[in-house]
């Protein structure tokens, strides 16, 4: 059996950035680092909108292979990558949500600056950037498979999202076989900037994608959220 949870805890450190880096300096303007905190807190995802789900308290994953995340950046030649460190950053995850055969997990980050979020934003939609994403999330996908499974190549396409004026989606797919089954595994990735917040999604599914609309609509909830409060 595919390992759901490990695997969408891969994928939410691969979207978050949650695995160090090289840093930026922060802005000299005054934040209130206790006001942001609560903002992405207050913005993530809950219980509350994914009735039915279980939710899994978020845990860091360090294991996608540093090799992997070295090559990203080299392959993306861009000054700061989604695992680069802002000091001064206030980053919220929500918990991990299991139904059935489907996780999501979400997260909002409030930068110091608009220009933290601009360098990062900039790095995702980069020209030629899926070719890149697609060998990281291989990479990272292959990190979280049970011994025996047996893994395709994977294909990558982007998708519009459609929440505020800067938003991307990335569609991954993956085909496995072991002990002579095949499945399909999907991740649908998700990011949104809005002043200076990060918004991030991350939905991973076995046997059939994950449902876009719903996907977007919890996107843009967390967006409602965040509203002007991080200008």
């Amino acid at each position: 059996m595919w390992r759901r949870h490990s695997a969408i805890v891969l994928m939410t450190a691969l979207v978050l950035g949650a695995c160090g880096g090289s840093t930026k300096a922060a802005s000299t303007k005054k934040i209130d680092p206790v006001a942001d905190r609560a903002l992405a807190h207050a913005a993530v995802l809950t219980g509350a909108d994914l009735s039915g789900y279980t939710a899994n308290l978020f845990k860091k994953s360090g294991d996608i292979p540093e090799s992997a995340i070295k090559q990203f950046a080299k392959c993306t030649n861009v000054g700061v990558t989604i695992f680069d460190d802002t000091p001064g950053a206030q980053a919220v995850h929500s918990p991990d949500f299991d139904k059935d055969r489907v996780s999501l997990s979400s997260s909002v980050q409030i930068d110091p600056t608009q220009s933290n979020v601009d360098e990062v934003w900039n790095g995702i939609r980069t020209a030629g950037v899926e070719p890149c994403l697609q060998r990281l999330l291989q990479a990272a996908l292959k990190a979280a498979a049970p011994i025996g499974v047996k893994l395709g190549d994977t294909t990558l396409t982007k998708f519009k999202v459609g929440v505020g004026n800067r938003s991307v989606g990335y569609a991954a797919t993956m085909s496995t076989s072991s002990h002579g089954g095949h499945l399909a595994l999907y991740v649908d990735l998700l990011f949104v900037a809005r002043n200076r917040a990060r918004i991030d999604l991350t939905a991973f599914s076995d046997g059939l994608p994950f449902d876009r609309a719903t996907e977007i609509a919890l996107t843009r909830t967390m967006y409602d959220r965040i509203g002007t409060k991080a200008r």
